[in-house]
């Protein structure tokens, strides 16, 4: 039977170390899909505009506009969730919204297009739920529980 060497003892493996990538693509995932958010805004704020200059027959353009306003505000709060977990992820801090961040960036419509919010999203998961990981969580700086 072969001895296998303790991983958690090499270089580069600490909790710290390990969370440290997925936090910042999940910031930067976050942001790129909060800037197209906020030029999706622009042109809900475009559609209501043109639909107001429509009298009564753009009423209907400018309640699109309106709608899709709305729920790019609320999309935007999503993508700030998400850099604001990333930014506790790195600093072990926030477990439950480290988790919550990781997840939200999984879903196609909260994140800047699947091929970047699925990838990092996993990659955020699979980083956090490793016991050390976990555990560096619950423990925090100076010894304080941050979940």
């Amino acid at each position: 039977m072969t001895n296998i060497p303790n991983m958690s003892n090499l270089p580069g493996s600490s909790p710290e170390s390990q969370v440290k990538m997925p936090a910042m693509f999940l910031m930067i995932v976050g942001a790129i899909g909060a800037v197209g958010v906020i030029f999706g805004m622009l042109f809900s704020l475009l559609g209501i505009g043109v639909g107001a200059m429509q009298g009564r027959e753009g009423m209907l353009t400018m309640g699109q506009g309106a709608l899709g306003l709305l729920m790019r505000i609320v999309i935007l709060c999503l993508h700030g969730l998400i850099i604001f977990g990333g930014f506790k992820m790195s600093k072990l801090q926030s477990y439950n919204l480290a988790i919550t961040a990781a997840i939200i960036s999984c879903v196609p419509v909260c994140s800047p297009c699947c091929i970047l919010g699925i990838p990092f999203g996993i990659w955020a998961l699979v980083v956090l739920l490793k016991p050390e990981v976990k555990a560096a969580f619950l423990n925090g700086p100076g010894g304080f529980p941050t979940v």
